[in-house]
């Protein structure tokens, strides 16, 4: 439990720097649990600080241990969405394990938490297909797109290339929760460099 909180810290950060009373709410812990990981975390080589009036701004350090850290957080999202939502087990299972699929990432109300019985699972899937023709590529995006609609009636599916210029790649990286890729995720969006 203690290493959770360090990872859901690390999962706030990813998205904007932000003071520690503001992490201790946004992960519904207490403020010195949050300092004492922040500490731990700062040791650890994962995130730095910079002091703005009276205040101390946490953000996250471009290095090989925050890096870590970062996989680490979009890994236990997934983690979260699966207890959240257990039918989504089997589209992850077959996601996951397609071989065509390099990038696969949940956005909208369930990537939020904001999920109701009416929503629908949005998902954007970028695969190989960019190396075969583009006939090809269609032909084989339609089929994966039948085959994960068959296992769960309420996919909406996106296919192409991941392009951060995009709009809809721009809301997916607002909130999303990654499936699969996460390195290619962070190569894309260019967040290390």
């Amino acid at each position: 439990m203690e290493q959770n909180i360090s990872i859901r810290i690390t999962g706030h950060l990813i998205r904007s720097d932000s003071y520690p009373r503001n992490l201790a709410k946004q992960i519904n812990t207490s403020h010195t649990t949050v300092l004492r990981k922040l500490r731990e975390l700062l040791e650890s080589n994962v995130v730095d600080y910079r002091v703005e009036g009276k205040n101390t701004v946490y953000f996250l350090k471009k290095t090989v241990e925050a890096r870590v850290y970062i996989y680490m957080a979009e890994h236990y999202r997934l983690i979260e969405l699966i207890d959240r939502n257990p039918g989504l087990r089997p589209v992850i299972r077959t996601i996951q394990n397609h071989p065509d699929i390099i990038l696969a990432i949940l956005f909208g109300s369930y990537a939020k938490g904001t999920a109701n019985r009416q929503s629908d699972i949005d998902l954007y899937i970028e695969t190989k297909g960019e190396i075969n023709s583009a006939a090809n590529k269609t032909e084989n995006n339609r089929e994966l797109t039948r085959t994960l609609e068959r296992q769960h009636t309420k996919l909406s599916i996106k296919t192409g290339s991941f392009d951060p210029e995009n709009l809809l790649i721009q809301e997916i990286i607002q909130d999303h929760i990654i499936l699969k890729g996460v390195e290619r995720y962070y190569e894309k969006t260019g967040f290390f460099k």
